[in-house]
């Protein structure tokens, strides 16, 4: 029993929850072809696709809400640039950034709205479930369709599940109506042991017959997969969009215009989803053209090449001609994290407890024996720097200032550790420096022996010619799956695709419009690039 106290206080936060949730307006409507072509239209110079199934223009890149968020002014300002620039296709998760992403597409276009730039039907949508990050809560009401990844990392893409995820998705978003809700990534649910191939594709089917129940409630318009193994045959988690395809006609037939788009990675190091296999059997982009269901291309710059992250730009805020720079100022960075390290043992004594101490501070020796092979990556060098060396670090550290409490030079040792930490967060940004010198490096050279591999399709571009590429290339592999014999009609001929473009800063968005500007290699120049043995 609530005392009265309690009840007023209950009555008051659930009132203030509800002032909150309903700060923003939910917009009615969903993406329209009518709309989406006449948004379009006040745009002529950006290459445009249909969906077919729907009959939406959309243009050729989208925006993609990864790694954006709520409170970051820089990503809302991308966002309505992109928008403001013709951008109409807007993708995010539900699990991106714990919702955050979906809060600010929906914070963009409420402004957008309100201030006339654009109509609620002028854009398409995208989100996605499956992810879970506290399954211990959630597991008993998904017994089956639930599978353990992680301790507290868990898959699902149960019905009772999706329903849940559509009503937060609605509400962040401030949407009626989600235009296309996607399946993400299904193959995690074969994490759990529990869970073979065939029971995967059962759980898709049956989360398409729970979809089309969701479209005839209105609450999304229409759904898709998308899949980071569906292009990979040899993968071990692959799965196949024509079993999928099956799977659903099984159980369902009348599934088909309800499932309207795929979504995979592309880029010009993984372009499984472009290639025909041994056996001659279609590739992904084929197979997804004949069966009408339109193409969304995520991670077009960036790439895993040879196991290793790599960015596929040569805009990384750092140029070639700043090398000598960089490395002199690495240089004296490794000299004074050194000296500090000889300082220690004079400051700790000679004891044995001393000398573990003193071991724990050698990075700048380990950093100097490891610099040619951290250096040749940028990412691996980074995750390494922040994510592991400087934990342990600051752990070594609070142990060091624990053991020296009461020490008569406690004030010097104290001194000391506030000046490892500094420089060697110097350290640390002068070697992610020569990194990112050493990519820019390669990727310029890259870009370059691209350019001469599509002659007389020139593909460079004056501000960021690799990442133009890797754009271009993306759109021009889709129109080459896409194409019909010379003897049919090109009214018959599917479109090509979206390509999904991480624009988290403003800078980025003109690139983008400049790659949508250019025309789209030919087949036999998209057939050169991906068989150029720079990208082997």
């Amino acid at each position: 029993m609530l005392s009265a106290g309690r009840l007023r206080s209950t009555t008051r936060l659930r009132s203030a929850a509800a002032v909150r949730s309903c700060c923003r307006a939910v917009h009615s409507g969903r993406a329209t072809p009518e709309a989406t072509r006449l948004y379009a239209d006040r745009f002529p110079n950006l290459a445009t696709a249909t969906v077919p199934k729907k009959g939406w223009t959309v243009s050729q890149a989208g925006f993609g809400g990864y790694r954006v968020k709520q409170g970051v002014a820089m990503h809302g300002e991308a966002l309505s640039s992109a928008l403001s620039a013709g951008i109409n296709v807007m993708d995010t998760s539900s699990h991106f950034e714990n919702g955050d992403s979906e809060r600010l597409i929906g914070t963009v276009l409420s402004e957008k709205v309100k201030q006339g730039e654009l109509a609620r039907e002028s854009v398409v949508i995208i989100t996605k479930a499956g992810y879970l990050m506290s399954p211990k809560n959630a597991a008993p009401r998904y017994p089956f369709e639930h599978a353990v990844v992680a301790d507290r990392v868990a898959h699902s893409i149960a019905p009772e599940f999706l329903e849940r995820e559509i009503t937060a998705s609605l509400q962040r978003l401030g949407l009626e109506t989600i235009d296309v809700f996607m399946l993400n990534n299904p193959e995690r649910l074969l994490i759990d042991k529990r869970f073979e191939l065939p029971q995967v594709y059962e759980c898709i089917a049956r989360a398409a017959q729970h979809l089309d129940k969701e479209v005839e409630r209105g609450r999304i318009a229409s759904y898709g997969l998308c899949s980071n193994s569906l292009p990979n045959r040899s993968a071990h988690d692959h799965i196949s969009l024509p079993q999928i395809l099956a799977s659903m006609h099984d159980l369902q037939a009348n599934h088909s215009q309800n499932f309207v788009a795929i979504e995979y990675p592309f880029n010009i190091f993984e372009h499984d989803a472009y290639d025909r296999w041994f056996d001659g059997a279609e590739s992904l982009m084929e197979c997804a053209s004949i069966n009408r269901l339109f193409q969304f291309c995520h991670r077009p710059i960036m790439a895993i090449a040879n196991g290793s992250i790599r960015v596929l730009s040569t805009n990384l805020g750092i140029s070639v001609d700043e090398e000598p720079t960089v490395v002199q100022t690495l240089s004296e960075a490794f000299e004074t994290v050194s000296q500090l390290e000889l300082a220690l043992p004079e400051l700790l004594g000679g004891t044995s407890d001393d000398t573990a101490l003193v071991a724990k501070f050698v990075w700048g020796q380990v950093l100097s024996d490891n610099l040619t092979r951290l250096s040749q990556n940028m990412f691996a060098a980074k995750h390494y720097l922040q994510r592991q060396v400087f934990p342990a670090l600051e752990r070594d550290i609070q142990i060091l200032l624990e053991e020296s409490q009461g020490a008569q030079n406690e004030a010097d040792i104290v001194r000391w550790a506030g000046l490892y930490q500094k420089h060697y967060r110097e350290l640390e940004a002068a070697f992610l420096n020569l990194s990112a010198v050493s990519l820019v490096r390669a990727n310029t050279d890259l870009a370059r022996i691209l350019g001469a591999t599509a002659q007389p399709d020139s593909i460079l571009s004056e501000s960021d010619p690799l990442a133009a590429t890797a754009i271009r290339m993306t759109r021009s592999a889709l129109a080459a799956s896409a194409a019909l014999p010379e003897d049919q009609a090109d009214s018959d001929r599917s479109q090509e695709g979206c390509v999904l473009v991480g624009m988290r800063n403003p800078k980025y968005v003109p690139d983008v419009i400049k790659a949508l500007s250019d025309p789209v290699l030919k087949p036999d120049a998209v057939d050169r690039i991906l068989q150029s043995a720079a990208l082997a």
